[in-house]
């Protein structure tokens, strides 16, 4: 029995989870959030040219609707040896509004890449009201 959990803890259920988002996408194209995690999925995947593809097309759905989908487009970026526009991206991400505890994790990520690429922090400074 510990083995068949073992197993199941392996499985690779991702194709499935694409199959999904691709339908509620296709449900409705105008759900920012369902094509943010069809892109998601597919960064997970390293599919990252379909990846960069839905998140770009999330933001065009609802600009800057998601601090997580902007720190996805920079990782997206990085990965794809874009080291500009994915500080930028990454900027993009640590200076929007943070709406819940992910987005919170998104903005301290994003900071944390912005550091490890050695982006001189007056360039994201966050500027008070």
């Amino acid at each position: 029995l510990m083995k068949i959990d073992e197993l199941d803890t392996k499985a690779d259920h991702s194709d499935d989870i694409i199959k999904h988002l691709e339908k509620a996408v296709k449900a409705d194209k105008e759900d920012a959030y369902s094509v943010h995690l069809l892109g998601v999925a597919h960064y997970k995947k390293k599919n990252y040219a379909e990846a960069l593809s839905h998140l770009q097309k999330a933001e065009t759905i609802r600009s800057k609707f998601s601090t997580c989908n902007l720190y996805y487009i920079g990782l997206t970026l990085h990965a794809t040896g874009k080291k500009e526009e994915a500080i930028k991206g990454f900027i993009e991400a640590y200076k929007a509004h943070a709406h819940n505890e992910h987005e919170i994790k998104a903005r301290a990520l994003a900071k944390g890449m912005l550091l490890k690429l050695k982006v001189d922090p007056k360039e994201y400074a966050i500027e008070e009201y």
